[in-house]
């Protein structure tokens, strides 16, 4: 299978990656850090980022598109929003041509649904959003440039 993974050297990403590399799979993994070089002949890095045209030049097919790229509002102010909303939208324009041929897979957080009580009860697609912080907000909007995408 192909994959194209955003945010492959982040801490989940990396060990998807190394996962689905075992299993023989092959990789794009889109990056901002520039002075990554692959070794791995199923393993290629893309530099650039969500924000930027880089992201347009991919016109390979791929089986599942994996958006775990994100940014945190305290160590990037103002980056998070253009990251995790606009970027997940043009992550979607990207592949637009291959959404209804592959599986996109996007990894929220605990954030969009941020009230206080989250470890005292499951948390489910029912329950109403409450995002609370920055981070939370960009990551719900996210969610629902993703469902207005599916619905199409």
């Amino acid at each position: 299978m192909r994959f194209f993974i955003t945010g492959g050297t982040g801490f989940i990403g990396k060990h998807l990656v190394s996962h689905f590399l075992k299993q023989g799979h092959h990789i794009s993994c889109l990056t901002r850090q520039s002075h990554l070089k692959s070794t791995h002949p199923h393993l290629e890095y893309i530099q650039g980022d969500l924000n930027h045209s880089i992201v347009c030049k991919v016109d390979q097919p791929y089986d599942v598109i994996l958006h775990f790229g994100a940014l945190t509002a305290r160590h990037h102010p103002g980056g998070s929003y253009s990251a995790n909303s606009q970027g997940t939208q043009n992550l979607i324009n990207t592949f637009s041509d291959q959404l209804n041929q592959c599986r996109f897979i996007y990894a929220s957080s605990i954030s969009v649904s941020d009230d206080g009580d989250f470890r005292l009860a499951p948390i489910n697609e029912t329950k109403t959003p409450k995002a609370l912080t920055i981070y939370g907000q960009t990551k719900l909007s996210g969610e629902r440039i993703l469902l207005k995408a599916s619905q199409k």
